[in-house]
């Protein structure tokens, strides 16, 4: 990926980032001051405006130096100078590069989590946003020849990741003051980091459907979910296998998962909805049936009404 097309690649992402605000200030607020959605919405901005500032034979060195600089300035703050100074040290490692594949993303990546881990003084089970980057550069390392599994790999790996210290009161940051009330919150700049691999993964397909390269086909998915369900149980069992499992298909691009709360009209009907963009409607059958997805397809009953199913794929008009 060259410096140009590194550029719409975060820009586009970025700006969906930015989405995830309210959802970051909320798990923020719940164990410190609440300020990383506000980071997050000034952060994208600065970004997407500095993108939009550079040459068109840009390095991808310069584009990444002029994200860290966006970002760390448009609202200075802890996360907004870690991910900064991270982001700067990886830049260095794609000095002079015209291209950069994915195992050079990869060490980009451990150069940034290496200086986040020294300034930050924190490493891998502080439940930081480290818990998160780690497992997911390991995770794409193991996927260097195919750009699009490794990102699929560092998701779901971000997402166990995050999972893994959920449970436990944080070692570091301001979340550390709030003891074991953080128990069971996840940690808010980690699920940051998750947001911006999901919407990453989100403007490469975008990128690539613009060129004609990948056209994609969007999936929605209805349900109920059976009587006596446990709801906690339910969204436990879909961030640990559900969601993992289909994110590092080949046939997936982004997969999202979400809980019904209300209706404008009528009576609802569905419990859950899926929204899942896939390669093409063969392909994501193809996988459904595959051994691959064995896991979720037997146990998926245990929650979902299969009476209830609705499964529909969709062109963009």
């Amino acid at each position: 990926m060259n410096g140009t097309e590194l550029s719409a690649v975060l820009t586009t992402a970025f700006a969906r980032l930015a989405n995830a605000s309210d959802e970051l200030r909320e798990l923020d607020a719940a164990v410190g001051d609440g300020d990383l959605g506000i980071t997050i919405t000034k952060g994208a901005d600065a970004v997407g405006t500095r993108m939009s500032e550079l040459a068109h034979d840009v390095l991808p060195s310069d584009v990444i130096l002029a994200t860290a600089d966006a970002f760390g300035t448009a609202n200075p703050s802890t996360f907004a100078s870690l991910v900064s100074s991270g982001l700067a040290a990886g830049a260095k490692t794609t000095s002079g590069l015209a291209d950069l594949s994915t195992l050079e993303f990869v060490a980009l990546g451990k150069a940034a989590a290496a200086t986040i881990m020294r300034r930050g003084k924190s490493s891998v089970g502080d439940k930081t946003l480290l818990d998160a980057l780690v497992p997911s550069l390991e995770a794409a390392e193991l996927h260097t020849d195919d750009g699009a599994g490794a990102l699929q790999a560092a998701i779901a790996a971000a997402v166990a990741g995050i999972a893994g210290v959920t449970g436990i009161a944080a070692n570091k940051g301001r979340a550390l003051w709030a003891g074991e009330r953080g128990i069971g919150i996840p940690d808010a700049g980690a699920t940051a980091y998750l947001r911006f691999l999901e919407a990453l993964s989100h403007s490469v397909a975008v990128i690539n459907d613009r060129r004609g390269e990948s056209m994609t086909t969007r999936v929605f998915t209805f349900y109920r979910l059976n009587e006596g369900v446990d709801l906690e149980e339910f969204m436990e069992w879909s961030r640990r296998v559900d969601q993992p499992t289909c994110r590092l298909m080949d046939a997936c691009r982004s997969f999202e998962v979400f809980l019904v709360r209300g209706e404008a009209r009528g009576q609802g009907f569905y419990d859950v909805v899926e929204d899942i963009e896939v390669v093409s409607w063969q392909a994501w059958q193809d996988t459904l049936a595959s051994p691959a997805f064995a896991q979720v397809s037997q146990e998926w009953p245990t929650y979902g009404d299969e009476s209830s199913l609705l499964s529909i794929h969709c062109e963009k008009i």
